[in-house]
């Protein structure tokens, strides 16, 4: 069998595709991780800079993340491991100019008869800023040029999409050989709507709908999910294709200090129904918590921080998004996971699992790991989630045991040769049947 150091994988994103930043994250930079590990050639094709890069307006890559992957942003000037985003500094100018301009011919009446010339009824907004796609809408033409100028550059022999609707940028596509196109579907998104979500930001909406989806995945060789409910639902819709399960593999961590007394910890992305399920257990049950544990505090991290910023809560810290989490979570005592609304897997369950740590959940929480209950504590009511959490702070004999069963865990059922072997399988399959490259075979696990 050959190595399989010249085949290359190309990921494309319209999500954050960083591990720190929500679950989405992680799962994405874990599979590449781990296919640069085994000898690909990884690539990723970011095709969406997210508010805190585009603002800061640079991010030198951290030199853990620079050596797993080779990352292209959508709008940098790659300089080594710096990336500078000229956007930042160019557009507000540009349009501070045509404002100016505008304001002149104005002043000399220029402006209309101009307008009359071109037969446009209504002025311009010079310096409107185009408004946010909602998060789940086919590529634009500016997605579309960027990736397929890296498509083109980078000539890969497989390509992974990053939700159904990046799909679409894989049409038209000039290809020598056989193209395997995969899409981490990850989700059921037309089923992903919530209630109980009030309308926010364009990006953070899900819109989708069950024809949508379908037609977007329809283009698709292979559809790979991460649990077996998101893969029995896209197997009866398309019984013609190969629906794979690929979970998020996890490395247990070891803990050698202690943690610190009462710190419970928090970590989400900007998704809706984490928000809403961090609001339920502030308002809820945290109260109940310190009012018999005074001492115990809560530490938040991650992009959820952002819908709370003009909030105070009593012991609560909200850090933000951080560039590593191995402290957070080796410093909390519990780690709560207090969603009510979600569907597919929750990563941040793993991510606990990984690090050994006590956790009280509801059962919307282990979506996609039933049977994970016996290492985490469930609880849907507000008065037995806080009791869980407070019986978890005081008895350490009964918190060691549920770390054991998280460790336990994470050792059987989350390792990243069990999680991403199909994904593997699959390529194998892929390269034997079209003897890409040569033939090359990547050997299984």
């Amino acid at each position: 069998m050959l190595n399989p150091t010249n085949i290359k994988i190309q990921i494309v994103t319209r999500h954050n595709p960083l591990p720190m930043e929500d679950g989405t994250g992680n799962y994405v930079w874990g599979i590449a991780s781990y296919l640069k590990e085994k000898g690909f050639i990884v690539q990723i094709v970011w095709v969406k800079a997210e508010g805190w890069l585009i603002k800061r307006g640079f991010w030198l890559i951290p030199r853990r993340f620079a050596r797993q992957v080779d990352l292209h942003i959508i709008g940098e000037v790659a300089l080594g491991r710096l990336r500078v985003f000229p956007k930042i500094w160019w557009l507000p100018l540009k349009a501070k100019a045509l404002n100016f301009i505008k304001i002149i011919l104005k002043a000399i009446g220029v402006f209309r008869f101009m307008q009359a010339l071109r037969g446009i009824k209504e002025e311009k907004n010079f310096s409107e800023i185009a408004k946010e796609i909602p998060w789940d809408s086919v590529p634009t033409k500016e997605e579309k040029l960027f990736f397929q100028k890296k498509f083109k550059h980078f000539n890969p022999d497989i390509i992974l999409a990053i939700f159904y609707w990046m799909c679409p940028l894989w049409d038209g596509l000039e290809h020598k050989g056989a193209l395997l196109r995969i899409c981490l579907a990850q989700d059921i998104m037309h089923m992903r709507k919530d209630p109980l979500v009030t309308k926010s930001a364009a990006e953070n909406l899900i819109l989708t709908t069950k024809e949508q989806e379908k037609k977007c995945l329809s283009s698709a060789d292979v559809i790979a999910v991460v649990s077996e409910d998101g893969r029995e639902f896209f197997h009866s819709i398309f019984p013609e294709k190969e629906v794979i399960l690929v979970s998020n593999g996890v490395e247990v961590f070891s803990q050698k200090s202690p943690p610190v007394a009462g710190r419970c910890l928090f970590v989400s992305g900007f998704q809706q129904y984490n928000v809403q399920g961090l609001r339920w257990f502030l308002s809820e049950i945290w109260p109940k918590i310190i009012q018999k544990q005074p001492e115990a505090e809560l530490h938040v991290c991650g992009n959820v921080c952002k819908f709370f910023e003009s909030e105070n809560y009593p012991n609560v810290k909200f850090l933000g998004r951080l560039e590593t989490l191995e402290n957070e979570y080796k410093e909390a005592q519990v780690v709560v996971i207090p969603v009510l609304f979600g569907t597919g897997l929750s990563i941040r369950l793993t991510e606990t699992f990984s690090f050994g740590k006590a956790c009280v959940t509801t059962t919307v929480g282990i979506r996609g790991l039933k049977f994970a209950c016996s290492a985490v504590i469930c609880s849907d009511k507000p008065d037995e989630f806080a009791e869980s959490v407070i019986r978890l702070l005081k008895d350490s004999n009964l918190r060691m045991a549920y770390e054991e069963k998280s460790k336990a865990f994470a050792r059987e059922y989350l390792s990243k040769e069990r999680c991403y072997q199909p994904l593997i399988d699959v390529i194998n399959k892929h390269i034997r049947l079209s003897n890409c490259r040569g033939g090359a075979t990547i050997k299984t696990v």
